[in-house]
């Protein structure tokens, strides 16, 4: 059966003319006649052709110059790939007896129409024994018959694709046979169901087609990660639960901002435009779908409120497990684990952010993801558009959104050269090679965005001022000890575990037992009090002998888990956070005593009161502070208030204290507690002087 169509001129490859002397009795079929018809340019051209399939393959490479490889060894097709400006695939499967029988063992019927390739694409008519023209006008996906998904379940995600691809709908019968055989898609390499998924993703318009898929189940059968879209309560803040929210965080990343060619942002089009290739648009799109997908397993309730502590952690390790298992590029998979793992910051920044804030964003990741983490997290918020109260946080994440275009793509503050190489420094200072050579560089560029320097000259000069204060190793553990012999071994034997690149200072603080004797048996830096001088002054004393880029603290009893404290560094670390806390009080823990349980959550409200913040525990152990930052302060405590003295200073600096939830198991007066009820007095006292001192 062959209809009437007229077909618009089209780009060819010369490449066609050629195999159409030499393979007269071929065919161009599928995607590359419906597009022909759609007017659209494909350059994806399937062909049919008799005899040997092997040879032809090989012969037709070697004559093109071009590479070739197995498509798919089962239906024997080859694809041959076309090295020009763009590139063309040439793939080839064997001709199934003549043509009409050929194309009704073919998918969808938009698909199952050729050409002779003799006739290609000046033809005026098609071979379409399936209706395909018709149901190409009338834009519908329809099966050729039920059993085109088991012969190839990769088909029930080209329905979708090819649906999108003629901005057509998938027939009511056809969308049935999808449902019901879902669980097939099991069986298909990851790498090809990224293809068709990659092809969906690439429209300007794909929300709505993606929805159409999770509605099907596919999303499901595919990825055993995105069962936790399945939940629709409100539970996430959002009307229609987590995949809404997902889903409208990809639509507004289409409306807002792919939109009129970034219409939103047209100040920074052509920046924009070099940013967001193909490929960078796929790929973050992947992230604003995935971008919460750590919710559901990080949920916990505190104080009757919905929190996700950690969901970002939990999200970008989901996230990789999707993109491997499509058999992405490592590139790929580290570009989206990145934006879902850093979504949240640019939320936490604003547009008085400073210069450092800015440059240590940006230096915070390890791919190109910067920018898509930017607009996931503009997008993350406008996908709230319609929630009452909700105006003020659109508005402030706009106008971040701009600084941050700004400082990157106009004042050029973070992609540019730095002032000084490697060779240069180990010149300037008289120094060999090692760690300490890259950590210079990276505080001269942190200097240089703040503007404290400009010339290459004054970045010499400031590499010599902070030579003896740069961090030389990633992180300083402190332990502060007073006769904590019963327990400071154990607490000493788990901090071994952590990573060669940080030190580990024990201050033993006048201790009359054999505290500072165990603590010399480990590897570790001791100092010593000669007497009890007091928590504050012992941390002090560490804090000044200190070396890493982040202080940390572990107390040398085992109310607090190590292996928490290793986690909240290594968050510090990711994020290149001010400070990160552990909170006991984000996380249901035994209470011992009541009045130290109100205490602590008294001193927490005063001081949170006080700076205009919100703190949950400002007397945990457990804090995690830039060196730099910490270093900077002229903390005079000496007992217990050092906590109080600390979380003040960083409210009244700026800088910004990130919680998390950690494990607590409170030891009894007995096993050695040594905090009293006055200590809370003291506690508030320091707030209150730290607050109102110039």
């Amino acid at each position: 059966m062959k209809s009437e169509i007229k077909i618009r001129d089209a780009a060819i490859p010369r490449e066609i003319e050629f195999i159409a002397s030499k393979y007269p009795g071929a065919y161009v079929v599928g995607g590359a006649v419906r597009d022909l018809l759609l007017g659209k340019m494909s350059r994806d051209i399937d062909l049919a052709i008799p005899g040997n399939l092997q040879k032809a393959a090989k012969e037709l490479a070697s004559a093109f110059s071009a590479p070739y490889f197995v498509l798919d060894s089962e239906r024997q097709v080859f694809r041959i790939v076309l090295q020009k400006t763009d590139e063309w695939y040439l793939d080839i499967s064997p001709l199934r007896g003549d043509i009409k029988s050929d194309l009704l063992q073919r998918d969808f019927s938009v698909d199952a129409m050729a050409v002779p390739v003799a006739e290609w694409p000046g033809a005026r008519r098609i071979i379409d024994p399936a209706g395909g023209v018709q149901d190409l006008k009338e834009k519908t996906v329809r099966m050729i018959s039920p059993g085109v998904f088991k012969e190839d379940p990769l088909r029930l995600y080209r329905a979708f694709r090819i649906a999108s691809r003629i901005e057509g709908e998938i027939e009511k019968e056809t969308l049935s046979q999808i449902r019901k055989n879902v669980a097939l898609i099991s069986s298909v390499a990851g790498e090809r169901i990224r293809d068709e998924l990659f092809f969906i993703l690439a429209h300007p318009h794909s929300a709505g087609r993606l929805d159409d898929i999770y509605s099907a189940g596919l999303f499901d059968a595919t990825f055993s990660e995105l069962a936790v879209f399945s939940d629709r309560n409100d539970n996430y803040y959002h009307k229609g639960g987590l995949w809404e929210h997902s889903l409208e965080t990809l639509r507004k990343f289409e409306d807002k901002v792919l939109a009129g060619n970034f219409e939103r942002f047209a100040e920074f089009r052509s920046d924009l435009n070099k940013y967001f290739d193909r490929r960078t648009i796929i790929l973050t799109k992947m992230a604003c779908l995935l971008h919460d997908i750590g919710k559901p397993e990080s949920a916990s309730r505190v104080s009757g409120r919905l929190r996700f502590f950690g969901h970002e952690r939990i999200g970008s390790f989901l996230s990789r497990n999707i993109m491997r298992k499509l058999k992405s590029s490592r590139s790929d998979i580290k570009f989206v684990s990145d934006v879902v793992y850093h979504h949240m910051r640019p939320s936490n920044m604003s547009a008085r952010s400073t210069e450092r804030a800015f440059y240590r964003f940006f230096r915070s990741f390890s791919s190109s993801a910067h920018l898509a983490a930017v607009f996931t997290a503009f997008c993350d918020r406008y996908s709230y558009e319609t929630a009452p109260g909700r105006f003020a946080e659109m508005v402030n994440q706009e106008n971040f959104t701009e600084k941050i275009l700004r400082v990157y793509f106009r004042e050029k503050k973070i992609d540019r050269p730095p002032l000084l190489n490697g060779n240069d420094v180990m010149a300037a200072l008289g120094i060999p090679p090692g760690r300490i050579v890259g950590r210079i560089i990276e505080a001269v560029e942190e200097a240089r965005a703040s503007e404290k320097i400009r010339t290459k000259e004054e970045a010499v000069q400031y590499a010599k001022e902070i030579r003896e204060s740069v961090p030389l190793t990633d992180v300083t553990v402190i332990v502060p000890a007073y006769n904590e012999e019963a327990t400071i071994a154990e607490v000493l034997d788990k901090l071994k575990s952590f990573p060669a690149s940080w030190e580990l200072i024990v201050v033993d603080d006048g201790s009359s037992d054999r505290t500072a004797e165990i603590a010399s048996r480990y590897k570790s830096r001791l100092l010593r009090n000669g007497t009890n001088l007091g928590k504050g002054a012992a941390l002090r004393a560490g804090i000044a002998a200190a070396r890493g880029k982040y202080i940390a603290v572990q107390d040398a009893d085992t109310e607090y888990d190590s292996l928490q404290l290793k986690a909240l560094a290594e968050q510090a670390l990711k994020e290149d956070a001010d400070a990160v806390y552990g909170s006991r009080f984000l996380q249901k823990n035994p209470v011992m005593y009541v009045n130290f349980f109100l205490g602590n959550r008294l001193v927490s409200a005063f001081i949170s009161a006080l700076f205009f913040s919100r703190v949950t525990d400002a007397y945990t152990c457990y804090k995690v502070v830039r060196a730099d930052i910490l270093k900077s302060f002229n903390l005079r405590s000496r007992g217990f208030e050092i906590e109080a003295e600390i979380t003040s200073r960083l409210l009244k600096n700026g800088s910004r204290i990130a919680e998390m939830p950690i494990d607590y198991k409170p030891r009894s007066k007995e096993d050695g507690k040594k905090i009293r009820a006055l200590d809370g007095l003291k506690a508030m006292l320091e707030a209150l002087r730290v607050r109102f001192s110039r």
